[in-house]
């Protein structure tokens, strides 16, 4: 409980002083990193492997890596394409995916281990798993299904997952730092180099 206590002012705090004043600052700092041609691009052999687009752009100036994407950069067109670069970067990088880069920051993100993460929550928690750490059970977290929810946390690092019954469908509430109970098995490939602050509220 005293876990949950001190998270929200975490969160709070977070959102407030962190991510909005960093996401806001994005919108001047990106326009002019693209001014002075403050970027450069490299060939992604993977995605290029998967027929991807494979060129993937990154910026240039070292403080910019708050909004970058060590796997997508900063122009990425998996969902949508604009003609013009500088819209699409804009619209990648301050819109749909502002202040990605965070999620590999010291002290502002969390770097999993699986031995440390602890949770409760309706599957069961890691209190109840013993030395070996395996349920069946624990594998249900996360589903797109059923409503859930579950808190959990690894070390300092906290988050809430809520997913409810809305409107005749299903609402998910996340905040936090993207700490899951399936990580007891291993992180997967998205948040192996750092689990990123969150805040979601949205439709399943």
């Amino acid at each position: 409980m005293w876990r949950f206590s001190y998270s929200i002012t975490v969160w709070v705090g977070y959102v407030f002083f962190v991510f909005i004043p960093l996401v806001l600052f994005g919108y001047i700092a990106v326009p002019i990193a693209l001014m002075c041609d403050a970027y450069y691009s490299v060939v992604d052999r993977e995605k290029r492997a998967k027929g991807e687009h494979d060129i993937v752009w990154h910026f240039t100036w070292p403080f910019m890596s708050v909004y970058d994407n060590f796997e997508d950069g900063i122009a990425n067109r998996t969902y949508f394409h604009h003609k013009n670069f500088w819209l699409q970067v804009i619209h990648w990088t301050c819109i749909r995916n502002p202040v990605n880069g965070l999620r590999t920051a010291p002290y502002l993100s969390c770097k999993v281990d699986p031995k440390k993460i602890e949770f409760v929550g309706t599957y069961g928690s890691s209190c109840e798993l013993g030395l070996e750490r395996v349920n069946e059970s624990i594998k249900k977290y996360r589903n797109k299904t059923e409503p859930h929810w579950y808190f959990g946390w690894h070390g300092f690092y906290t988050c809430l997952f809520w997913q409810h019954k809305w409107n005749g469908g299903l609402k998910r509430l996340w905040i936090g730092w993207k700490i899951v109970p399936n990580d007891i098995y291993g992180v997967d490939h998205s948040r192996a180099r750092g689990a990123k602050f969150s805040q979601q509220w949205r439709r399943m």
